[in-house]
């Protein structure tokens, strides 16, 4: 099961090639899934128990903090992530049945750390229109 599984320890998922050489990738993963509020509450209980404050040594109090200043994520993290899961949805005719989210959270991840990557930048008045398309796909619960 990805990651955090019953029967695996935290620890073994670092193992897969994708992430033995950039663990922080998972967790930028997880967090993904957090934002897009697929995050299950067997994985969280595991990204808590990690403890990530502690192993990159921040003055953060909660994972998803530790995990941005690490990364120097920026304050408008969660909305690029949302207009891209929006964005997924509006292609899949506005829901979410057939996404997969932890397929989301790695495609969103490469697109992100890719070299030159645009992912979080925002021209003139397109971060004010990616909020309101959010607000607006939360109003419909989703």
């Amino acid at each position: 099961m990805w990651p955090f599984g019953k029967k695996e320890k935290p620890e073994a998922i670092f193992e897969d090639p994708r992430y033995k050489e950039k663990p922080v990738l998972l967790l930028f993963e997880i967090f993904v899934l957090d934002v897009i509020g697929r995050l299950s509450p067997e994985k969280r209980q595991g990204i808590q128990e990690l403890n990530v404050q502690k192993i990159f040594n921040t003055k953060s109090e909660h994972w998803k903090s530790a995990l941005k200043e690490v990364l120097q994520l920026s304050t408008t993290i969660e909305t690029a992530i949302l207009k891209y899961w929006y964005t997924k949805l509006d292609e899949n005719g506005g829901t979410d049945e057939n996404i997969d989210p932890e397929a989301f959270s790695k495609e969103f991840a490469d697109r992100y750390f890719e070299e030159g990557s645009q992912v979080d930048v925002w021209p003139e008045g397109e971060l004010e229109k990616a909020k309101e398309r959010i607000a607006e796909y939360k109003k419909k619960g989703l």
